[in-house]
């Protein structure tokens, strides 16, 4: 039956998971949807009582403000409606995911115009299973995908057709990324490298890419990371004085049983038996398979960090996302590297998703803690990958792989499909 692409079906596919991300918003208990729930939300009760902390007045203080703050109004507004005030915080950060979902559907709709391989890519994305698990959780990682998401979604519509104006979106919304989170650094050198590979493919003129509203969003950009960072810098380097890291001022107080030994060898292997058979990804202890750089990052990439119920559909849903991974790999590989008139249409996601993983590595090797290599730090790069695989899908077809570019259909359809059963198990169960 042919289909073609939809609002209508978008927003059906979209209502599903976000009624997915309803159920469990309400079944699931708060401490189940985030690391150090209680002290984030220490955070957001310090703003709506007393304002703007210091960074040491408590555990998450360190971090930029712009989600608590925004977060206190949710906080005040439920506890005048005589609800518990974490509920509303929660559904500030549901409505974030909306905005997630909202631009990861756009850049798919731009990107790819094939209808099988657009909606495979559209419902791996809304029914990945962490962005669902996470949608309600109380910290300024959800804020941070759906700015990082964002600002990713200009620099293509730059990349695409370059306008000063996209150029400026997508550095206001690294500027917002920032304001969230310590990482939103990691948008700056996307753009750069970004606009640096197009110049020199076409060496266009460089005045070509400067207006007034690009240096404005550049100067926006610049100011914001002088508070983020200086407001750190001037607590821990001058009022006192010291070696706290800067990016994760409490990494060196956290439980000593999630530090992990650090060796090349856990970067470069894969303990695939230990993948398998452990359902999820244990920050805690070694048989899990988290001195394994790959192993953690793969498990938390569908699970974050906790124990989850429904262990059977866990380890199925983590062989499926082996599966996706090597269809995407094997369209990569040839796309790429020996299609080289085609290739540059990949390099941007590529450039997105590798700046991610390699700043995570960097971070596990500087920090070596089991949370330091938690794919929660680049789930923005959930989207990018959507629109890899559907990619992978067009390519397997346009060179004639017909039963494989079939097969990634099926693999992505029956990945969901796992995720819906996984959800709903761990929500009713």
């Amino acid at each position: 039956m042919a289909i073609r692409i939809s609002w209508k079906y978008d927003a059906a596919i979209i209502a599903a998971g976000l009624a997915l991300c309803f159920i469990h918003f309400a079944l699931t208990p708060v401490s189940h949807l985030s690391i150090s729930i209680d002290d984030h939300l220490d955070y957001v009760r310090h703003i709506a009582e007393h304002g703007i902390p210091l960074p040491d007045d408590c555990w998450e203080c360190f971090q930029p403000p712009l989600y608590y703050f925004l977060g206190s109004m949710w906080f005040n507004a439920a506890a005048a409606l005589h609800l518990d005030p974490a509920t509303g915080v929660r559904f500030l950060s549901l409505c974030f995911h909306m905005g997630f979902l909202y631009f990861g559907c756009r850049l798919l709709r731009e990107t790819i115009f094939s209808p099988f391989a657009y909606y495979t890519g559209l419902i791996l994305l809304v029914f990945w299973p962490l962005g669902i698990l996470k949608s309600s959780a109380i910290n300024n990682d959800i804020p941070e995908y759906l700015s990082q998401l964002a600002s990713f979604y200009y620099v293509m519509r730059w990349w695409r057709r370059p306008r000063p104006r996209q150029l400026a979106l997508a550095l206001l919304w690294g500027a917002i990324a920032l304001a969230f989170k310590n990482n939103g650094i990691l948008l700056f050198p996307l753009i750069g490298g970004t606009v640096l590979y197009r110049w020199y493919r076409e060496r266009f003129p460089v005045r070509s890419i400067w207006n007034q509203s690009v240096l404005l969003a550049l100067a926006t950009a610049m100011l914001t990371g002088a508070f983020t960072f200086g407001r750190i810098y001037y607590y821990y380097r001058i009022m006192h004085p010291g070696a706290k890291p800067l990016m994760i001022a409490n990494v060196w107080e956290s439980d000593k049983t999630t530090f992990i030994q650090d060796d090349l060898y856990y970067y470069i292997s894969f303990d695939y038996p230990t993948f398998v058979k452990e359902a999820f990804f244990d920050p805690y202890h070694n048989p899990g398979g988290r001195l394994y750089f790959w192993n953690s990052y793969l498990k938390s990439a569908l699970f974050s960090g906790f124990s989850w119920k429904a262990r059977l559909l866990a380890r199925w849903l983590s062989l499926a996302e082996l599966g996706l991974v090597l269809y995407m790999a094997a369209a990569i590989i040839p796309a790429v590297v020996l299609d080289k008139a085609r290739s540059a249409e990949w390099m941007p996601f590529l450039f997105f998703a590798s700046i991610q993983v390699a700043a995570l590595i960097v971070y596990r090797g500087l920090y070596p803690t089991a949370w330091c290599q938690d794919h929660r730090y680049t789930y923005a790069i959930t989207a990018a990958l959507a629109v890899i695989y559907a990619k992978s899908i067009v390519w397997y077809r346009k060179h004639y792989f017909l039963r494989v570019s079939r097969l990634g259909v099926a693999l992505g359809l029956g990945f969901s499909c796992l995720s819906i059963a996984f959800i709903l198990a761990q929500a009713l169960m």
